[in-house]
C-alpha cells in the first residue's frame, strides 16, 4: 500500500520520504489514516465478541461457552493450544474489547471494584484508596440499602477527591436493573468496527511512541485539534497533503535530497542559497515577493520572525487564523511549489506577480463554490418566534429543562405541567449536587416529569426538551448502553404507565426583535442634542393632522429609528477618532521632547487631550450602563428564578384571541391595532361620548363647584411638567418608546399642553 501510495517509475519504486508508521497513524495524531490492515482485522473480530457478551443465549455463544469456557465467564476464558483457528481469531478480538469496554452501573453486583474498568477517565490500575475494601468487593456496596443513588458518605471515604466526584456523577438506575456492559467511544455505547479500530491504532502509536522515549503529550487533545482543523481546511486534497508534508518537513527540497544521497543540487533555484522547504515557500525572496502581494489582500500574518521549525509554525497559523486565511496559505504554498517545481525542471521562470494572481484567481473560486453562507450565524432580528401550543383537551404539555450554575459547580433541574389552557397544574425544581453532563442532567429532568406526571395521576401527556440528542435517544429503538442509557431505560420503562405519551424537541433560545438600545452616553457627544432637535423639527413638518396620540407615536418612532440608524457607525467614528486623536498627541509629545512646542501647539494638545478624554467618559459610561443592564437581565440564581416565573406569567396572560365588534381576532398584529384604536378613543383629546347623562341623575349628590371644576380644568403649565419630569429618577430602564428618563431631562421637556413635547 505504501509502494502505491509513494508511487512506480519505469517498475522502481519511488522514494518514501515517510514510514508506513506514519502514513498509517490517524490524522488527528498527524498522520494520513491509511488502515493498518492487521488492526482493522482485530477490529472487526472484536465486533464477533461483542456479539457473544451482548448475545449469550444465541447457538453460537453456547457452543463457544460449552467447549472454552463451560465453568467461568467468556471475560477470564483462557486460549488452549489446541484451540481452533476460530477461537483463536476471538481470542484476538477480545483483548481489543477488554481494553475499552467498561461497565454501567444497574445493581452492582456484578462489577468489581477493584478489577473492573466502571469509572470513567480512571482505569483500576490508578485507584488511590483512602479505606482498603477487600479485592472481591463489588460496587453495590457503595449504593444506599435501596440501591437507587449513590452513598455518599461511603463513597467519599473510599476514593480521594477527583474519583469520588467521577463516581457520583455516574447516573444510577430507580429501577435496581443489572449491571451491563457499554463501549463508550460511540453515541449509544455499542461496539462498531470503525471505534475499535481508532482504539487499537490510538493505543499501538502511543505505546511506540513511549518505547522511544517520547512518553504522552500532555496537549494531545490540542495537537488532535490543531491536525483535524487542516484536513478541515477547505481546499482539494493534494494542496493539503502538501501542506502536512511541510508541516513534517518531507518535501522534496535540495537540502532533503542531498540528505538521501540522491545526486541533486542543494540550492534553491531562484537565490542559489541553501534549499530547505522553509525557504522555498517562505524565506525565499521569490516566495516574499509572492505573500507581499497575498498578505494584504486577505489581511494574512505569518509571523515569518517567530518560525522555529515547520510543524510550530503550521500549528500557529492553524490556532489563530480564519478559515479563509488558512484555505489561502494551504493554496499559495502549493502553488509556490508547483512554480519551483516547473524552474527546477527546466521551465522558463515565472513572475511573482504571475504566480501571486494564479493564487488569488484559485482563491476566488475555491470561495465561491466551497464556501457557503452558514445559516447558523446569520442575524435574523425579525425571525418568527415560536409560540407555547397548547395540547388537547384531557392531555397535560410538560417542559423540562436543566441548568448549570458555574460558580458553586451544581446543576438545576425544572418541570413545569400545564392544561390545555395553559394554566400551570404542577411544577418543581430540583437541585443536582453533583456537576454531570448536561445530557445526563436533561435526562434526569425527563425522568424526574414523568415520575412527578404519574404521582399527579395523569394520563396523557406531552413532553417538550431542548435538549435534540435526549429526545433522539428517547425516540430511538435502539437498546442505549451509554452511561445516559440508564436513565433513558428508566424514562422508557416510566412512559409505559401512561396510555398516550409523547416526546418532542423545542428551540431553547428565543430570538428577539432588534430594538433601539438608548446609550446615555451619547449625551456626553458633541452635537448629540443639535442632532435631536433638526431631527425632531424635520419629523415636525412631516407629521401631519394626527391626533396627539398619533402624533406622538410618529415623532418617538421616527426618532428612535433614526438614533438607531445614527448609532450603527457610532463606534467605528469613536475608534477611528480616538486613533487619530492619539496619533496626533504621540506626534506632538515627539516634538517637545526633541525641539520643543510654542504656547499655540501646547494649546492645540492640550484641546487634543480634552476630547480624547471626552471619549473616554462615553466609553466608560457605555460599559457602566451595559454592565447594569447585563446585571438586570442575568443576574444571580434568585434573579434567573425572578424572570423565569415573571416570563411564565407574562406567556399565561399572552391575549391570544381577542372578539371584536367584527368578529373574532386572532392576529397578533390584529390585535395589537384594535387595542391601539381602542385606547386611542379612550384616553385621546376628542371627547367620545356613546350615550348622554340626564340632570336628575346628580340629584341629592353632592358636587363640586363652579371654581373647583374650572381648577381642575386648568391646562398644567410648562413649569409644572418639567418639574415633574425633573424630580423623576433619571437613571431608570426605558419605557416602551426606547427612551430612559434622562433623555426627556436633557433633551425634551413637555410643553404647554399634555404630549406637547418640544426641543429645549
Amino acid at each position: 500500500m505504501a509502494d502505491y501510495w509513494w508511487g512506480y517509475k519505469d517498475g522502481k519504486k519511488k522514494m518514501h520520504w515517510r514510514s508506513w508508521e506514519w502514513l498509517s497513524t490517524p490524522k488527528g495524531l498527524g498522520g494520513l489514516g491509511f488502515r493498518d490492515l492487521v488492526l482493522f482485522n482485530q477490529a472487526m473480530l472484536g465486533r464477533q465478541c461483542w456479539r457473544l457478551l451482548t448475545d449469550p443465549s444465541s447457538l453460537c455463544a453456547r457452543v463457544l461457552k460449552g467447549r472454552y469456557f463451560p465453568n467461568c465467564q467468556f471475560w477470564e476464558a483462557s486460549q488452549p493450544r489446541s484451540s481452533s483457528y476460530t477461537w483463536r481469531s476471538i481470542c484476538f478480538g477480545l483483548k481489543l474489547v477488554k481494553s475499552g469496554v467498561r461497565w454501567s452501573v444497574g445493581n452492582g453486583q456484578k462489577i468489581r471494584v477493584l478489577a473492573d474498568n466502571w469509572i470513567p477517565n480512571t482505569r483500576p490500575a490508578e485507584l488511590h484508596l483512602l479505606t482498603p475494601i477487600p479485592d472481591g468487593a463489588t460496587v453495590s456496596f457503595l449504593l444506599n440499602e435501596e440501591g437507587s443513588a449513590w452513598d455518599v458518605d461511603v463513597v467519599r471515604s473510599v476514593f480521594e477527591g477527583s474519583v469520588a466526584e467521577q463516581v457520583l456523577q455516574i447516573p444510577i438506575s430507580r429501577r435496581v436493573g443489572e449491571d451491563f456492559i457499554s463501549w463508550p467511544y460511540t453515541k449509544f455505547g455499542d461496539y462498531t468496527v470503525r471505534s475499535g479500530y481508532n482504539l487499537a491504532r490510538t493505543e499501538k502509536f502511543f505505546t511506540q511512541r513511549s518505547k522511544k522515549g517520547g512518553g504522552v503529550n500532555s496537549a494531545v487533545q490540542e495537537t488532535n485539534l490543531l491536525w483535524r482543523k487542516l484536513w478541515a481546511i477547505k481546499a482539494p486534497g493534494k494542496m493539503k497533503i502538501n501542506f502536512w508534508r511541510f508541516a513534517h518537513d518531507c518535501l522534496p527540497s535540495g537540502v532533503q535530497l542531498t540528505r538521501r544521497h540522491i545526486p541533486a543540487s542543494p540550492l534553491c533555484v531562484y537565490c542559489n542559497r541553501e534549499e530547505t522547504a522553509a525557504h522555498a515557500l517562505l524565506f525565499c525572496q521569490f516566495a516574499r515577493e509572492v505573500w507581499r502581494e497575498i498578505k494584504p489582500a486577505y489581511g494574512i500574518h505569518l509571523n515569518r520572525k517567530l518560525f522555529t521549525d515547520p510543524k510550530s509554525w503550521v500549528f500557529d497559523i492553524l490556532a489563530a487564523s480564519t478559515d479563509t486565511e488558512k484555505m489561502v496559505v494551504v493554496v499559495t504554498f502549493w502553488h509556490l511549489w508547483l512554480a519551483r517545481n516547473e524552474t527546477k525542471n527546466g521551465d522558463p521562470m515565472r513572475h511573482p506577480h504571475s504566480v501571486a494572481e494564479q493564487c488569488k484567481a484559485y482563491v476566488e473560486m475555491i470561495k465561491l463554490h466551497l464556501f457557503k453562507p452558514d445559516p447558523s450565524t446569520s442575524r435574523e432580528t425579525n425571525k418568527l418566534v415560536p409560540r407555547w401550543t397548547p395540547p388537547p383537551e384531557g392531555t397535560v404539555h410538560i417542559n423540562v429543562d436543566a441548568a448549570l450554575f458555574s460558580p458553586s459547580r451544581r446543576m438545576g433541574i425544572g418541570v413545569v405541567i400545564r392544561n390545555h389552557r395553559g394554566q400551570c397544574s404542577v411544577a418543581c425544581s430540583e437541585l443536582i449536587q453533583e456537576v454531570t453532563t448536561p445530557e445526563i442532567a436533561e435526562a434526569l429532568a425527563l425522568r424526574r416529569a414523568l415520575a412527578l406526571s404519574r404521582d399527579e395521576g395523569f394520563d396523557k401527556v406531552v413532553i417538550a426538551s431542548d435538549c435534540l440528542s435526549l429526545v433522539q435517544r428517547v425516540n430511538s429503538s435502539v437498546v442505549d448502553r451509554s452511561m445516559v442509557g440508564v436513565v433513558i431505560q428508566d424514562i422508557k420503562a416510566l412512559a409505559t404507565g401512561f396510555s398516550s405519551v409523547s416526546f418532542n424537541h423545542v428551540e431553547g433560545i428565543l430570538v428577539r426583535r432588534n430594538r433601539l438600545f438608548f446609550e446615555t452616553g451619547w449625551l456626553e457627544i458633541q452635537g448629540f442634542t443639535d442632532l435631536v432637535h433638526a431631527q425632531w423639527e424635520k419629523l415636525s413638518t412631516m407629521v401631519g393632522g394626527r391626533d396627539i396620540i398619533d402624533w406622538w407615536v410618529f415623532m418617538s418612532v421616527g426618532l428612535r429609528q433614526h438614533l438607531k440608524g445614527w448609532s450603527k457607525n457610532l463606534g467605528k467614528d469613536s475608534k477611528a477618532l480616538k486613533a487619530s486623536l492619539l496619533l496626533q498627541i504621540s506626534r506632538l509629545d515627539t516634538q517637545a521632547d526633541s525641539a520643543g512646542l510654542d504656547d499655540d501647539a501646547w494649546e492645540i494638545r492640550y484641546q487634543l487631550e480634552e476630547q480624547l478624554l471626552q471619549l473616554y467618559r462615553v466609553e466608560e459610561e457605555y460599559w457602566r450602563q451595559r454592565g447594569r443592564v447585563r446585571w438586570a437581565l442575568q443576574g444571580d440564581a434568585n434573579a434567573a428564578y425572578f424572570h423565569a416565573v415573571a416570563n411564565g406569567r407574562r406567556h399565561k396572560c399572552n391575549i391570544t384571541a381577542l372578539n371584536s365588534e367584527s368578529g373574532m381576532i386572532s392576529e397578533p398584529r390584529q390585535i395589537q391595532e384594535h387595542v391601539y384604536s381602542f385606547y386611542r378613543e379612550l384616553l385621546g383629546t376628542t371627547a367620545h361620548r356613546v350615550c348622554g347623562l340626564a340632570s336628575n341623575i346628580w340629584e341629592g349628590v353632592g358636587r363640586v363647584t363652579e371654581d373647583e371644576n374650572n381648577n381642575i380644568l386648568v391646562t398644567f403649565s410648562e413649569e409644572e411638567l418639567e418639574s415633574v419630569v425633573k424630580d423623576m429618577k433619571s437613571d431608570t430602564a426605558p419605557g416602551p418608546d426606547g427612551f430612559p428618563v434622562i433623555f426627556f431631562q436633557e433633551i425634551l421637556v413637555i410643553g404647554e399642553t399634555w404630549g406637547s413635547p418640544y426641543p429645549k
